[in-house]
């Protein structure tokens, strides 16, 4: 399967993925709020962290080798990566769709 993602958001805002062994990795797409009740978007799943907190975000675009558990920044926001994907289309990768959660800070409290 060819991926094509990275050509298609290569010129999307930039984003780094820190991943859970010290690494970082590139990341270029878009970040968008969904809305709606945080349990029903993850098909009744609860997440290893205990129960998620409302709003959560999806990024659509290219990340290198995203996992769950990484950290995704972009634009001096912090989201922890719930569920990682690929949005593939006539067996092309278009994009990475990665569920998203908000992680606060001393500034958002």
């Amino acid at each position: 399967m060819k991926d094509q993602s990275k050509r298609i958001y290569r010129r999307a805002a930039e984003a780094v993925v820190a991943r859970q062994d010290g690494t970082t990795g590139q990341a270029r797409g878009l970040v968008v709020r969904l809305w709606g009740k945080a349990d029903s978007l993850t098909s009744g799943e609860r997440h290893v962290s205990g129960l998620l907190e409302s709003p959560l975000y999806v990024f659509t675009g290219w990340a290198e080798e995203a996992q769950p558990g990484d950290v995704l920044e972009q634009e001096g926001r912090r989201y922890t990566i719930l569920k990682a994907g690929r949005l593939v289309v006539g067996g092309l990768t278009v994009a990475a769709r990665l569920l998203l959660e908000g992680q606060v800070t001393d500034d958002s409290v």
